[in-house]
């Protein structure tokens, strides 16, 4: 081996991983690399392992491992983050070849190591690749007592869980179309001022009223709805 190493035949990544022929290795690479480097059911994890799924895209210098043990990179070599911890039945599988946990698993390990932004949009974006499984999510916080991460994947869970109450196709395409383009949803047909509307952001103040003429008996339902968003636009007086 040392032989095929001074020859350039071998390249070490770490103690127990070795590019064969050149040095160049691509992410998925060195993954897989620092899978092995970290022993016998180590699975790529955490940030690395949302970016493997495709839930997220940055790319962080540091690779994501969860393990019993790990091995120190080379001087020069990007590093493991090892977090030491049980992988429960059900929570490791095999993506584009490298060991990794499973997308459920992968959510709830983020959850601890970022903050709720950019958590929701992972999970957004496992829910628009169809890789989003509630009851699995349920059953790795089950298994997560005293974890961090429970609170803000709670939070996740009772969002997609909590029905959206709309009275009519148009709010029902709505709420389609807030799903399809990763828009939190609204509340629908809540009273603001005095007055019902048809979707409200509560946090941002923003309301969106859903209607045209089709939706309604008569012109004059249809104008007084245009006079009462014209009401909702007038700042406030004291």
């Amino acid at each position: 081996m040392e032989r095929w190493l001074r020859s350039g035949r071998l390249h070490r990544l770490h103690r127990e991983a070795f590019a064969v022929g050149h040095g160049q290795v691509s992410q998925q690479g060195k993954w897989l690399a620092a899978v092995f480097a970290c022993g016998d059911g180590a699975l790529l994890s955490h940030r690395s392992a949302a970016v493997l799924w495709g839930l997220t895209r940055r790319r962080d210098t540091v690779i994501d491992v969860t393990g019993r043990r790990g091995r120190q990179f080379l001087p020069g070599r990007p590093r493991i983050k090892l977090h030491r911890g049980r992988i429960h039945d059900g929570e490791g599988t095999e993506h584009s070849r490298i060991p990794v946990t499973t997308v459920a698993r992968t959510l709830f390990d983020l959850a601890e190591v970022s903050d709720f932004d950019r958590l929701r949009r992972a999970w957004e974006e496992a829910d628009r690749l169809r890789l989003l499984e509630l009851r699995a999510v349920e059953r790795v916080c089950e298994r997560g007592y005293g974890r961090r991460a429970l609170k803000p994947i709670r939070r996740l869970l009772a969002e997609a869980r909590a029905p959206e109450i709309t009275r009519s196709a148009l709010e029902d395409r709505f709420a389609e179309f807030c799903r399809k383009h990763r828009i939190p949803p609204p509340s629908f047909n809540v009273l603001v001022l005095g007055r019902e509307v048809d979707s409200l952001w509560h946090k941002h103040r923003l309301v969106v009223e859903l209607d045209g003429f089709a939706y309604h008996h008569h012109r004059a339902a249809f104008e007084r709805d245009r006079a009462r968003d014209t009401a909702m636009q007038e700042p406030a007086t004291a």
